[in-house]
């Protein structure tokens, strides 16, 4: 495995360009397609691939920042069957089997509140096999951005590789407490295959009765949990879903340690009634964090995994319907764990 923590990072070009030629081509071994200067504007756009994930990032210089929604700051992913590299090609929409076919488009994944630059820290993780990357961005002293792609961990099957790209996509304004929740529909976690996410799959991937031509999907996708305020109301049984599939997110800890859930893959057919597990998201676990502090090291026999919160660890009486809401971005106990390995 990899692991890297880059400080100070001064601009939003240097956080691609850490992602891309630091970690992603000179400790992962991904192959570079692009990295430029784009006709988006000012912003940084890479574009790299390794196996069946070819990966388009950027940015519009006029997401940088985003000043209605509180000095937030975007970026922009897609995946594509085939990265161009020509001429007016250099950004993260219009590739070759993307569904991002603009820079608007309704399905790109946006990795959002990346608020302004230096970040403090930057995270990396990638597994053993170096088919994936987890990247957490610290954007002020108490919130944490999450984006991932790469392929999915297929659990021993002998199909081709499934990509995946998601983010953790959280607004936030600073009137009024309403977005504090996290069950607002503006706090959308493309780790649970809500969007913003994008998946590539194969074609010899689903079963008879399937989709047969290799697509990038956004949809026929089942979704394993969703947002909640109490954690007994985050798995649902409806057409489409899982009847608890996952267990409530503030299990109480085990002896010593804590429970960590996988992130699994589910694709449906167009009944809603069988499902094709394509895998699960490689190396991370939705956590309790509520005896962690962010970036906390939690060892599990030979095993580290680093602890961060869905954007801000925080009470449960301060989030919007609690004893006494206040207006500070909170994802209360909810966390991700990442495997690392030095």
């Amino acid at each position: 495995m990899s692991y890297l923590l880059q400080t100070n990072v001064l601009t939003y070009d240097a956080l691609l360009t850490a992602l891309y030629t630091t970690f992603a081509l000179g400790t992962d071994g991904w192959t570079g397609v692009y990295n430029a200067i784009a006709d988006e504007g000012s912003e940084r756009q890479i574009g790299f691939e390794k196996g069946n994930c070819h990966i388009a990032i950027g940015a519009r210089s006029t997401e940088n920042p985003i000043v209605t929604s509180g000095n937030d700051a975007r970026l922009n992913m897609a995946l594509c069957t085939a990265l161009l590299s020509g001429g007016g090609q250099k950004k993260y929409y219009g590739h070759t089997g993307s569904i991002v076919t603009t820079a608007t488009g309704a399905d790109r994944v946006i990795i959002n509140d990346l608020g302004e630059t230096p970040y403090a820290n930057v995270w990396f993780f990638s597994g053993s096999a170096k088919k994936h990357i987890h990247v957490v961005v610290q954007s002020s002293a108490e919130r944490f951005s999450h984006f991932s792609f790469g392929i999915l961990d297929n659990l021993g099957q002998t199909t081709p590789d499934v990509a995946y790209a998601v983010s953790a996509y959280h607004e936030w304004w600073s009137s009024g407490v309403a977005s504090n929740s996290p069950a607002s529909a503006s706090h959308k976690v493309g780790h649970f295959l809500e969007n913003p996410f994008n998946l590539f799959v194969p074609a010899s991937v689903l079963p008879s009765g399937y989709p047969t031509t290799p697509l990038v999907y956004n949809s026929s996708v089942t979704q394993t949990m969703i947002r909640a305020t109490t954690p007994s109301d985050h798995y649902q049984n409806a057409a489409g879903n899982i009847l608890d599939f996952f267990l409530a997110v503030n299990n109480a800890t085990t002896t010593g340690g804590s429970a960590m859930m996988p992130l699994p893959v589910f694709f449906r057919e167009a009944a809603a009634v069988s499902h094709v597990l394509l895998g699960v998201l490689p190396d991370v676990r939705l956590i309790n964090m509520a005896q962690y502090t962010p970036a906390q090291i939690v060892k599990f026999g030979t095993e580290e995994w680093v602890v961060f919160p869905w954007k801000r660890k925080g009470l449960r009486e301060n989030i919007n319907g609690g004893s006494n809401p206040i207006q500070i971005a909170n994802t209360i106990e909810y966390g991700f764990a990442y495997r690392r390995t030095l």
